[in-house]
């Protein structure tokens, strides 16, 4: 039997940015700028949406080991 992860539209973007660049850190502004587009200037709907993956996606959010926080860079996925 397989599960099945529903993802919004946004968590989805997010989600293929980061699959894209795995395993190397994606800067938030290349998060913002793919998903939002150019002088988007959204990141507190980034961390809102990288907290929902996360709740997704990580067996304990708190300690994620998925979606890895770069601080003051951005993001990296490890699979």
């Amino acid at each position: 039997m397989s599960a099945c992860l529903e993802l919004t539209r946004l968590e989805y973007r997010v989600l293929e940015a980061l699959v894209r660049g795995r395993h190397r850190v994606v800067t938030q502004a290349k998060l913002m700028t793919e998903v939002w587009g150019p002088d988007s200037g959204k990141s507190l709907e980034l961390r809102a949406c990288v907290s929902s993956l996360r709740k997704k996606l990580e067996v304990n959010p708190s300690h994620p080991s998925r979606i890895i926080t770069e601080f003051g860079i951005g993001y990296r996925l490890v699979m």
